[in-house]
Parts: structure tokens; C-alpha cells; sequence
């Protein structure tokens, strides 16, 4: 059985069991953690070997200031017989240190097989040497269905900037990433040389795969020196097998040098060798120092396979790029665009001019939803028009129309018969009481008889005391 915390006291007496199972039981308030150990904070678990459920419970305010240490996170560091890490808030974190800070693992190798899952951040973060990121500053293994909007500093000084990204810094070994984002804005600065910035990931030199995620934060990079592997959503993707797939970058990219050498810089990639990008594009303006080489819309540099991808020209500013296609926005706001090139629209991708600003998005980001104060349904926009739905899964797949919950997922069954699934989308309400439902990101939130707030991945909706009944409006 799981050992359960429920104060900031005993989350920080996990360092006295490393190898145990924990659970929270509560909210965390972390607030305290800025007064402890003479302005340090937070003292990160380091060698981490058990597993950790945050059972959809927050830790809030948790602060760390060690800019003289690295491994600086909740868990500084994971073992590897680390189990899973999953269904857990750091929310308005605070966290400063060296190498390898961030919100929730500082550096990831745990056990073969583990994932961390159905996790978030917000906050700041900020560093000084590597791997510095908004969720997991170097990561090995697994991360689906999680998400940053923290924003992300590293400030190299006299030495290189290196390894920073909004969701992680390093994704080695078999880190695959799925259905993630990071929203959170990453800024870069040394005397020096600044490298391996990235939107969602700042360096893939293994074969860890990223598909159906995305970044929308802007990148900011000033160096003393020269830059190098600069992208929207990836700085230097170089990990043989370390595909891309089905994933856009929307943020600006603007880098300023000293030394105008080096380059590699692009809208979506910096650098791309040894590995595929497919079915992706890129939007965001592109700024940097005149002289800069390999700069392009979508990527810098190619020396492998881009196929099927698309860039802004108009709103990055660039003309040309070493991969990809360039469209206009008019273009890039058309499906047919996209559809020509054989982009999955049934399944894995949408247009709408409402919506992402008319850009493609992702299915699994698909619906609004939010509760009506004073109502008990879930509010979904969806295709079909306005539909009701009770209870849980009645595990009839062949119904046109019909619409249930299940896993993460929203699913329904099209009129040809065949199942869709989709997720939710932000809105949200306020004036929380007990027993109040609303939704944040994507996943439910609610106040328990205790008063405190949770969340719910979607599968939980039906089966909740609080929901009667699903409806979804067109």
C-alpha cells in the first residue's frame, strides 16, 4: 500500500524512502518552502526509486532557489527502478538552480516501461548551464499526456546556454513523447555561445519519437558568441530512429549574436540528421542577427527527411527554408492544402477558421467544454449538434452517433460506423464550492466534500457523483 501525503512536510520526507510508493491525499500547499533551509527552498528528492500518484491533486507555490546546484525539481533526480510518476499539478513553481531544473524531474532514468503521465506545470523556471525546461529537464523515457505553461530562463553568463526548451531539455534513450504541449516562453542569454534551444524540446540526439504535440511559446536567444540548433519546437533533432510526426510550432524565434559563424535556425527545426520529420508545420516569425547562416522557415539545416511539411511565409517572414514547403496564409489556413499532401483530417488533425487561429490543430485538442454555473452537465462543442448522454460506456461501437466517455477520451462513432476520439479543450469557470465541476486544460476539475481541488481525467466524468449527464452542443 502506498504511503499518502497529505503537508509539505511529508512530501519532503520522501528523501527518507526512496524506494517507497506514495500517493498525495490532498492539495499541497508549498507556500512554506520559501522560508526553508536559509532561502533554499525546497530540498529535491534526489536517487528516487519508488513511484508517485498525485491521485489529480496540486502542489502549489513549491519553491527551490539553488543556482550553485544541479538536479533541481521536485524529484531532482529519478533511479532506475523508478515506477511511474503520474496524475500531478506543480502549479506557480518557482525553481532556480544549475544544470537539469525544472517543475517535476530535474533528470528522468528510471525503470524501462515507466511513463510519466497526466502531469503539468506552471510557473518559472531558470537555470544556468543545461537542460533547463518546463516539465523534465533531461529525460529517458515515456511522457504522454502532459503539459507546461512555465516560462523557461537560462542564463549562461560567462559560459554556454545550452539544452532549454518549454516541456524538456533533453529528450535521450527511448524518451518517446505523445499528446503533449508547452505554451511557456523560453529565453536564452550567455556571453558566450547559446545552443539546443527549442519551443517543446530543445535536443533529440536518441530515438525517442514525438508525435500529435506541439508549441506555441515564443524563443528568445542572445549570445556573446555565435548560436547553434535554434527551432520553434526543436532545436537539434539528430537521434537515429527520433522521429516527428503530426506536430506544429507557432511560436516566434528571435536570436541576436555576437559571432555570426554558426547558425542552424528554423520556425519548426534548427537542425535535422539522422531522423524524419512528417506531416508538420510551423508559423511563427523569424528575427534573427544579419549574417547568421542556415536560417530557414522551417528548418535551418537538413540532412535527412522532411516530407509533407509547411511553413508560414508570411508570418515567419522567410522565403526559404532547407525542407518543407512554403504557403502563404491564406494557404496554410485551406485543409486542401494539407489534404493534397496526405495529412490524416479524419482522425488526427481539423481546420477550422475559429479555432487556432485558422491554423491546423489537433483532434485530441478538439472541443471546448465548460459547466454552466449552477448546472450539473459538461458542455462539449462538438459535430454532431446537440447530444445527451448518461452513465458510463455502453461498449456499442457500431451506432452511428453515438458519443461516450473512456480512457482520456471523448469518442463517438461517425455515420460510416467508425469510432472517433477526441479531448477537451480550456475554458472554465470560477466561484468554486463543493462539489463544483468545470474544466481546465483537459482534464476536469472539481472541489471534494473536503473542500479541496482535484482533477479527473475524462474517463471519470460518467462515473462521478457530481455529473449527471453529458450534453454536447453544436
Amino acid at each position: 500500500m502506498a504511503t499518502v501525503i497529505t503537508d509539505v512536510t511529508q512530501l519532503q520526507a520522501m528523501e527518507n524512502d526512496l524506494t517507497e510508493d506514495y500517493e498525495l491525499g490532498g492539495n499541497i500547499d508549498a507556500s512554506a518552502t520559501s522560508g526553508w533551509n536559509g532561502g533554499l527552498g525546497f530540498d529535491p528528492i534526489l536517487a528516487f526509486n519508488g513511484s508517485f500518484d498525485g491521485n489529480g491533486y496540486t502542489i502549489n507555490d513549491l519553491f527551490i532557489n539553488r543556482p550553485t546546484e544541479g538536479y533541481v525539481a521536485l524529484f531532482g533526480w529519478t533511479n532506475t527502478s523508478c515506477g511511474n510518476i503520474q496524475n500531478v499539478g506543480i502549479v506557480d513553481c518557482d525553481m532556480s538552480g544549475k544544470f537539469d531544473v525544472a517543475a517535476l524531474i530535474g533528470y528522468h532514468l528510471p525503470a524501462v516501461g515507466s511513463v510519466v503521465s497526466n502531469c503539468y506545470s506552471t510557473g518559472s523556471i531558470a537555470g544556468t548551464q543545461f537542460g533547463i525546461a518546463g516539465l523534465v529537464g533531461y529525460n529517458f523515457r515515456a511522457i504522454t499526456d502532459c503539459y507546461s505553461t512555465c516560462s523557461v530562463t537560462c542564463t549562461g553568463g560567462a559560459g554556454h546556454a545550452r539544452g532549454t526548451a518549454g516541456l524538456v531539455g533533453y529528450n535521450d534513450g527511448a524518451g518517446a513523447i505523445t499528446r503533449c504541449y508547452a505554451s511557456g516562453n523560453v529565453t536564452a542569454t550567455s556571453d558566450a555561445n547559446v545552443s539546443l534551444i527549442g519551443g517543446l524540446v530543445g535536443s533529440i540526439p536518441s530515438t525517442g519519437q514525438i508525435t500529435l504535440s506541439f508549441a506555441t511559446g515564443n524563443i528568445s536567444v542572445t549570445a556573446g558568441t555565435t548560436t547553434l540548433e535554434i527551432g520553434g519546437f526543436g532545436g537539434f533533432c539528430a537521434g537515429a530512429g527520433g522521429d516527428i510526426t503530426n506536430c506544429y510550432a507557432r511560436g516566434s524565434v528571435t536570436v541576436s549574436a555576437g559571432d555570426t559563424s554558426l547558425g542552424n535556425i528554423g520556425g519548426f527545426a534548427g537542425s535535422l540528421q539522422n531522423s524524419t520529420i512528417d506531416d508538420c508545420y510551423s508559423t511563427g516569425a523569424i528575427s534573427v542577427t544579419e549574417g547568421i547562416p542556415n536560417v530557414g522557415g522551417f528548418c535551418g539545416i537538413n540532412s535527412d527527411t522532411i516530407t509533407n511539411c509547411f511553413w508560414d511565409t508570411q508570418t515567419s517572414g522567410m522565403a526559404t527554408s532547407d525542407g518543407g514547403t512554403g504557403k502563404t496564409t491564406a494557404q496554410m489556413k485551406t485543409e486542401a492544402t494539407f489534404t493534397d499532401a496526405g495529412w490524416e483530417f479524419a482522425t488526427i488533425w481539423r481546420i477550422k477558421s475559429t479555432f487556432n487561429d485558422g491554423y491546423p490543430y489537433l483532434r485530441w485538442g478538439l472541443f471546448s467544454i465548460w459547466l454552466e454555473s449552477g448546472d450539473t452537465r459538461v458542455h462539449f462543442i462538438s459535430e454532431f449538434g446537440e447530444k445527451v448522454i448518461s452513465g458510463s460506456d455502453t461498449g456499442v461501437d457500431t451506432t452511428a452517433k453515438l458519443l461516450f466517455v473512456q480512457g482520456q477520451y471523448l469518442h463517438w462513432v461517425d455515420l460510416s460506423g467508425n469510432e472517433i476520439r477526441k479531448r477537451g479543450r480550456l475554458t472554465g469557470i470560477t466561484g468554486k464550492t463543493p462539489f463544483d465541476t468545470w474544466i481546465n486544460k483537459e482534464k476536469v476539475d472539481y472541489i471534494d466534500a473536503n473542500g479541496d481541488e482535484r482533477y479527473l481525467p475524462l474517463t471519470s466524468i460518467t462515473n462521478s457523483a457530481f455529473l449527471n449527464e453529458v450534453i454536447f452542443n453544436g
